[in-house]
């Protein structure tokens, strides 16, 4: 049998509130961080993965310490890591942690990427 494609589509970024420089962590639940809208075959089961470890937001070039923002202990809408394409589609949402800031923390927007791996 051949099933529909499986199509992954970011909705909303992962987007944490401003800060100042020496502010303490921040978290993003995955009510409120990322979406992925999914779709595929209807009633087919999926698997998710989302970053087990950290990865970096940077301004400017990045190089300096002050330049740069930990994100990790990503979470999930779909904690155990699967779900059910009900009627073919399914919303998966995204949190994370932000580390605390430096007191020399460099202003300005950071940015940074992840992924996230959808499977039949």
């Amino acid at each position: 049998q051949v099933i529909a494609v499986l199509n992954v589509r970011m909705n909303n970024d992962l987007i944490f509130s401003q800060a100042v420089a020496g502010d303490p962590a921040q978290v993003v639940t995955s009510a409120n961080g990322a979406i992925f809208m999914v779709t595929g075959e209807p009633n087919q089961s999926f698997s998710v993965q989302i970053p087990t470890s950290g990865i970096t937001m940077t301004t400017g070039s990045g190089a300096q310490a002050n330049e740069k923002i930990i994100v990790n202990q990503f979470t999930s809408n779909y904690p155990a890591g699967t779900g059910t394409l009900k009627q073919g589609t399914a919303t998966i949402q995204v949190g994370a942690t932000r580390a605390a800031l430096l007191g020399s923390q460099e202003g300005g927007d950071h940015s940074g990427n992840f992924s996230i791996i959808v499977s039949y």
